[in-house]
């Protein structure tokens, strides 16, 4: 619905514009109240997730850190 109106209102043959006084006409479709509100909670809850997982990366890095400052001294050895 959006791209049709996009279309009608641009200009040129190359490079095609619209120019910014022809974007308030534009009509965009949103979604109703419910679904907007449950698109902003899940939105939420992937948000909390990605920082839990951050953190979990952060303490693996700092893990790895001292495993490898542990090898380095000689203090933990591996057997090949």
């Amino acid at each position: 619905m959006a791209e049709k109106q996009k279309q009608k209102l641009a200009q040129g043959h190359s490079v095609v514009h619209i120019y910014p006084r022809y974007l308030g006409e534009v009509v965009l479709p949103w979604p109703k109240k419910e679904e907007q509100k449950e698109i902003a909670s899940l939105l939420l809850k992937a948000n909390k997730e990605v920082k839990l997982l951050e953190k979990e990366l952060e303490y693996l890095k700092e893990q790895k850190k001292g495993l490898m400052q542990l090898l380095l001294t000689g203090k933990v050895r591996v057997k090949c």
